[in-house]
């Protein structure tokens, strides 16, 4: 899809209302007057791939066309994946009780795919795990995920099948956390996601980012109302963290702990987990993974053959360029 096929495709499918806002919302940030930004915005869209949020998310009004050109804008990822993930073999990520079974050895946890499991195993999984988490078997954003408990009154019959029946037939065991990323926030699981690459010899880390809870979610995407920040190579936060609405934390609100010099405990090895599971679906080379950390090492939550875009808001740049560096040192970006 070229740039002005693009740029009609967002015009076709755009949000008119949210891109008004997003307009408004950066004149104020930024001083500049709203008709300035419109056209800013069309010219990055044109010239960039970029739509009103990577415009907005990553404070565009700022850089200069350098840096611009550096940013992995949606446009941008879309062609990446387009180009290095084979469609057919997605399934095997995007399908998250197909994901489970392929990718046993690295979740470190029991799971249940109740579209294939009896009721008699989910009793058996009930009485092992009796609070337990429930998702949809496709989805994103953390859309369907919650946590469940069973007592003796619990009619578990019932509970299967109207799990079994909706979009919720993928029951795991609780991962249970690192407690010092427990301080940062306890409710949900605060994980990681790890951008790798596969050029046909190497598995490449090409990004790693922290997501965190917020807003006493069960999950940690932004999307449910999480926040995000980036990792430096040894594993520690090197900015503040980011929700969709653009605030900015240097501490998390709810349990006030400093987010940025916030050390991943694993690190190194949840690297080395992703590295090795990138192996397993070659097909899709270009694979955004997201990994919990426990007591006693790095847990594969999932895998996303369509990775979302993230890149740290420019007023935190200092100089420095986006992501696209990066993945152009492995990829074909020509």
């Amino acid at each position: 899809m070229n740039k002005l096929k693009y740029l009609a495709y967002c015009l076709g499918h755009m949000n008119y209302g949210a891109a008004l806002h997003a307009i408004r919302a950066t004149a104020k940030e930024s001083g500049k007057p709203g008709v300035w930004i419109l056209g800013d915005m069309v010219w990055c869209g044109l010239r960039y791939q970029a739509g009103y949020n990577d415009y907005r998310s990553l404070d565009f009004y700022l850089l200069d066309g350098d840096q611009r050109a550096s940013v992995l804008t949606r446009g941008k990822n879309n062609v990446i994946v387009r180009k290095y993930n084979d469609k057919a073999a997605c399934i095997r990520l995007d399908d998250k009780g197909l994901f489970c079974k392929l990718y046993d050895p690295f979740l470190h946890r029991e799971w249940l795919d109740l579209r294939e499991a009896s009721e008699e195993d989910f009793k058996s999984f009930a009485a092992r795990h009796p609070t337990f988490i429930v998702k949809p078997v496709t989805g994103i954003g953390g859309a369907g995920v919650e946590k469940k408990t069973v007592t003796s009154e619990t009619d578990l019959t019932r509970l299967y099948t109207s799990l079994r029946e909706g979009d919720q037939a993928l029951a795991e065991e609780l991962v249970i956390q690192h407690p010092e990323l427990a301080a940062l926030y306890p409710q949900a699981v605060n994980s990681l996601r790890l951008y790798t690459f596969y050029d046909g010899k190497d598995v490449n880390v090409l990004r790693c980012v922290l997501k965190l809870g917020n807003h006493g979610s069960v999950v940690d995407n932004d999307a449910s109302g999480g926040m995000f920040t980036f990792l430096e190579e040894n594993g520690v936060v090197k900015y503040p963290a980011v929700d969709l609405e653009e605030h900015i934390y240097d501490k998390h609100p709810e349990t006030g702990k400093t987010i940025p010099g916030f050390r991943v405990p694993f690190f190194r090895e949840a690297l080395a987990l992703v590295k090795e599971a990138a192996l397993v679906t070659p097909q899709v080379a270009y694979v955004g993974w997201d990994v919990a950390i426990t007591t006693t090492g790095p847990a594969l939550i999932e895998g996303n053959s369509y990775p979302g875009v993230y890149d740290p808001k420019g007023r935190f740049w200092n100089g420095v360029e986006g992501c696209l560096s990066e993945y152009k040192k492995y990829m074909d970006l020509s």
